[in-house]
C-alpha cells in the first residue's frame, strides 16, 4: 500500500468527496484517514492482545477489531498521526487497550452522565421553570440513570446511545393498545406508570 502524503491530502481537502471515504496509510497498519464533506479525521483500527481469550496451548488471542479516533486533519499532521498510532499499536501488543487507557485518564475529575443530567435539570429545566419538569425527571430517573448514568460523558459512544434509544423506544405491535385498554377497563384501578411511582 502507498503512504499518504501531505500534498495528496491537501488536494483531496480542496474538493472533498460527497460520501465518506477511508484512505489507508501504508506506513502504519490500521491507520486511516476518513475524509468526507464534513472534514477529515484520523482513526486507527486495532485488536488488543489478550481480549480474545487464550488458546488451548496457552497463547493469548487478539480481541475484536475496534476503532480509535486520533484527531482531525490538518490539526493532527501525518507524522503526528503515525506517531500516535505507533504508540497505540505498542499498547495493544502489550495487552493494554488504548480506549480503556483513554477512559482511565479521562476519569480524573470527569463528569458522568448522571451528574450531567442533574446539571441539565438544575441549569436548564428548573431555571426556565418548564412545564415538562416531571417528564424530564421521569426520563432521567427511569431510563438514563439506570442504563448509562455511570458512564463518563466524555467517553459516551454513539453505540451506547443507540442501544439505549432502541431499549427505550419499544414499538408496540398493532392491536395491542386496544387489548391494553380493554384489560384496564375490566380492572377497578389502572396501574400507574413507572415514572410516577415513588
Amino acid at each position: 500500500m502507498r503512504r499518504l502524503t501531505h500534498t495528496a491530502l491537501q488536494a483531496l481537502l480542496r474538493k472533498p468527496p460527497s460520501q465518506r471515504v477511508d484512505l489507508i496509510d501504508g506506513a502504519i497498519p490500521g491507520l486511516m484517514l476518513r475524509i468526507g464533506p464534513g472534514g477529515a479525521t484520523w482513526s486507527l483500527r486495532i485488536r488488543v492482545v489478550g481480549e480474545g481469550g487464550i488458546t488451548r496451548r496457552g497463547h493469548q488471542k487478539k480481541g475484536n477489531k475496534s476503532r480509535v479516533s486520533l484527531g482531525e486533519y490538518p490539526t493532527l499532521s501525518i507524522d503526528g498521526a503515525r506517531a500516535l498510532a505507533s504508540t497505540y499499536l505498542d499498547q495493544s501488543r502489550k495487552g493494554v487497550s488504548p480506549t480503556a487507557a483513554l477512559e482511565a485518564t479521562a476519569t480524573a475529575g470527569g463528569l458522568t452522565v448522571e451528574r450531567l443530567a442533574e446539571k441539565f435539570m438544575d441549569d436548564y429545566v428548573r431555571m426556565r421553570e418548564l412545564r415538562a419538569l416531571v417528564k424530564y425527571q421521569c426520563a432521567v430517573r427511569v431510563h438514563i440513570v439506570p442504563n448509562i448514568g455511570h458512564v463518563l460523558a466524555d467517553v459516551l459512544s454513539r453505540e451506547q446511545l443507540r442501544a439505549l434509544m432502541k431499549k427505550v423506544l419499544v414499538r408496540v405491535p398493532r392491536g395491542t393498545a386496544l387489548a391494553i385498554v380493554r384489560a384496564a377497563a375490566r380492572r377497578p384501578r389502572v396501574a400507574r406508570s413507572a415514572c410516577y411511582e415513588r
